[in-house]
């Protein structure tokens, strides 16, 4: 009876915040990132997603349509700025779900970001997700890895071992979502150091 009783509490507090939950992915109607980003994306947050997963892949995701040209490319060298140094930019034709949540959207830009916290350590408290990472598991150029997982209290590179609990994204990755009209690839300027790959793994 007391574990019913939890799950009423748990459903009713997700309803009152008007998140939505598909496989644990938390789903909220607006650009919740961080207040450091450029004041120029500011007046962006409205119509984004905010997309918080929960799996054994622990990322933040940051869904931006765009419906007019000249708005995207205004916007896009901020949403450059946002991007990790050697971080890759993935191609994703349009339309496009995140994750196969509704709504589909045309054009836009994914902004792959480091989850909102980290695992708990056995002191009780968390390892905080986010930068600033510790120069340990970064590359001799200063570049991060995409993935990282707690070890003996500490983040270290994520190598595809699979003795982990969950791992945890820092590197930030962009994800452009292209259309020919709204965001045509061929009028942007794209980042030396930013290789330009096919939609990413795991991308629907």
């Amino acid at each position: 009876m007391r574990t019913n009783l939890k799950l009423v509490f748990l459903i009713a507090a997700l309803a009152i915040s008007s998140i939505a939950v598909f496989a644990n992915i938390a789903t909220i109607g607006a650009g919740r990132w961080p207040t450091s980003w450029p004041k120029e994306l500011e007046h962006l947050r409205h119509r984004a997603k905010t997309f918080y997963v929960g799996t054994g892949a622990q990322e933040t995701v940051y869904q931006i349509p765009f419906s007019s040209r000249e708005e995207f490319e205004s916007a896009w060298p901020h949403l450059l700025s946002l991007k990790s140094k050697g971080a890759p930019i993935v191609l994703q034709p349009g339309p496009f779900r995140f994750e196969g949540i509704p709504p589909e959207i045309k054009a836009g830009v994914l902004v792959l970001w480091p989850s909102q916290s980290g695992p708990l350590l056995p002191n009780g408290n968390l390892l905080p997700s986010g930068p600033p990472w510790p120069d340990s598991i970064k590359t001799a150029n200063g570049e991060l890895p995409e993935w990282v997982i707690a070890e003996k209290g500490r983040w270290v590179t994520f190598t595809g071992q699979t003795n982990y609990g969950f791992k945890h994204r820092a590197r930030i990755d962009l994800v452009l979502i292209f259309d020919g009209q709204v965001v045509d690839t061929n009028r942007i300027p794209f980042p030396k150091d930013a290789p330009l790959v096919p939609s990413r793994t795991g991308l629907p």
